[in-house]
């Protein structure tokens, strides 16, 4: 919906800026799938009702619903996220790391 990459800390934000979107473009279709069920306790349980929620949407697990607009989501760098939601202390306890400085062994 957004054609971003985000952040495991992201997705708290990202399923605030598009769940009304969601509800809005799909409304009571989507109304019965919008909360996991309490009875859902473990992987199996969760496998059943996602197995049922396919299957209300006739076998496919994918809805079309369009991009969001720039004016429902924020494009933000995930880290600057990061200082901005813990202060810039949070680059402290940051573990980074360039992937192009990994070789390949030679075997």
């Amino acid at each position: 919906m957004t054609d971003d990459s985000p952040y495991t800390t992201q997705l708290g934000r990202f399923a605030e800026e598009c769940s009304p979107v969601l509800e809005q473009r799909l409304g009571e279709a989507l109304k019965p799938f919008s909360e996991v069920p309490e009875g859902v306790k473990d992987s199996l349980s969760l496998y059943k009702w996602l197995y049922e929620v396919t299957q209300a949407m006739d076998g496919d697990p994918f809805l079309d619903v369009g991009k969001i607009t720039e004016a429902d989501h924020a494009s933000i760098d995930p880290v600057t996220e990061m200082e901005l939601d813990y202060g810039p202390e949070i680059r402290d306890k940051m573990i980074t790391f360039d992937p192009e400085t990994f070789g390949q062994d030679e075997d």
